[in-house]
Order: C-alpha cells, then sequence, then structure tokens
C-alpha cells in the first residue's frame, strides 16, 4: 500500500481517521478507487470543511447520474459507500465494471443499518466519499470522459452545477477532449502544453450552449470568475 500512504501524504491529522478508514478497506473498493477517495480528501484542514464539501459533491455527482439516467432518486452516497465495505460484499475486482459493480451493491446488498449508525463521523465522511467516487467511475463509463478528484474538487469549489458539468462533458468529448481533469488545470492556471486556447474555447461553448441568452461579455466574466475561484482559498 506503499503508493496509498504517498498519496495520502499531504492529508491533515483532522481526517486522517478517515483516510486510514479508506486505506484499511482497500481490499474491498480497489486500488482505482480508493487513490481517487485519498485525492478527494486530501486538500481539507477540518472535518466540518471535508464533509460539508464532500456532500455537496455527492450532491453534484448523483444529479450528473439521474441526468445521465444511471442514478437513482434520493440515493445516498454513504450507504453505497458502506455497502461496498461489508464483510459480505465482493470486493471491485469480481466486476468488469464499474456499472456491474454498482448495480450489484444497489440490488444485491442489503445495508447494515447497525453498524452503519455506530459509525463516527469520519467514517461515514469516507463512505460517502467512497459511494460518491463508485458512481463517477460510473459515470465515466457512461461517457467515455475521465472525472479525476481533482475536476470534482475544482467544480464544488468554483460552484458549478451538475448541468453545467455534464453539457462540459459533452463538449469536451465532441472535441476529442477525454479528462475533465483538463479543465480544473486549465482554470488553475496549470501548463498544458498549448493545449490552453483549443480547452478555453471548448468550456466558452459550453456555457454558451447552456445559456443561450448570455452576451459574448457575459461568457468572458463568467470565465474570469470561474478562474478566480479556482485559485481562492476555499478550504
Amino acid at each position: 500500500m506503499g503508493w496509498f500512504s504517498s498519496a495520502c501524504s499531504a492529508i491533515g491529522s483532522a481526517i486522517s481517521t478517515a483516510v486510514n478508514f479508506v486505506g484499511n478497506n482497500l481490499g474491498k473498493i480497489g486500488g482505482v478507487i480508493g487513490n481517487s477517495v485519498a485525492v478527494i480528501l486530501s486538500p481539507f484542514k477540518t472535518l466540518e470543511i471535508a464533509i460539508r464539501a464532500i456532500e455537496a459533491i455527492a450532491i453534484l455527482v448523483t444529479t450528473i447520474a439521474e441526468i445521465l439516467g444511471i442514478g437513482q432518486k434520493d440515493e445516498k452516497m454513504d450507504e453505497l459507500g458502506a455497502k461496498a465495505i461489508q464483510e459480505d460484499t465482493l470486493p471491485r475486482e469480481e466486476f468488469e465494471t464499474h456499472q456491474e459493480y454498482i448495480k450489484y451493491l444497489r440490488e444485491e446488498i442489503e445495508l447494515d443499518r447497525e453498524k452503519f449508525n455506530e459509525m463516527s463521523p469520519e467514517e461515514r465522511l469516507a463512505c460517502t466519499a467512497i459511494g460518491t467516487t463508485i458512481l463517477a467511475k460510473s459515470i465515466e463509463e457512461k461517457t467515455g470522459v475521465e472525472i479525476p478528484a481533482e475536476f470534482l474538487l475544482t467544480a464544488e469549489k468554483i460552484n458549478l452545477s451538475a448541468e453545467e458539468i455534464k453539457v462540459c462533458i459533452d463538449k469536451f468529448k465532441e472535441n476529442g477532449l477525454f479528462t475533465m481533469g483538463e479543465m480544473s488545470d486549465y482554470l488553475q492556471g496549470k501548463d498544458l502544453k498549448g493545449k490552453e486556447p483549443a480547452i478555453s474555447s471548448v468550456i466558452i461553448d459550453a456555457m454558451q450552449a447552456l445559456n443561450p441568452q448570455m452576451t459574448h461579455k457575459d461568457v468572458q466574466n463568467k470565465m474570469i470568475n470561474m478562474i478566480q475561484s479556482a485559485h481562492e482559498e476555499k478550504l
């Protein structure tokens, strides 16, 4: 688990219990999901801020899944994550796809309500992050576009709506861009080796498609606001 420890190195002590809980369940959820959960938890300095942000991300992901027809109304990500780590649950590696895995969790695993209710806030946070990541991976398979943890963190930070994210995913795919990580990298000012103009154009196109009443200046202002928000210290 050396790679997992490395991924967790920047995590503050306030949520270390949640991260350790994830690490202890890697055998169930697998390395891909575990690594993404570690990344999505890593920026937060306090448990309270982490809970608020992860719950907001969970709402975004569940809403996108509903739009795509692969979500369930009022599905709770902490319960989905808790199902994934129960003793009687098959590990992720037993399934060829994330969509098969999530179908199994939904239809064949009954939540151990007693154990779930006894979880600490840190453990419940970890379960929310696990469930959210599992559903996000299912969305990746449905759309063919990678949705890394870093993008979900940025989307929450700049207050993107689920509808805006869905349109951005569509526009990225239409333009041969297959990871939303490039959108978060662009907004954060990271070096994209000359792809910046293309990515900027796709984001603008997405915003205009969702808001046809917006003028070019309106869209430019929205872009500026997103970039500024992505650089703000919110965590």
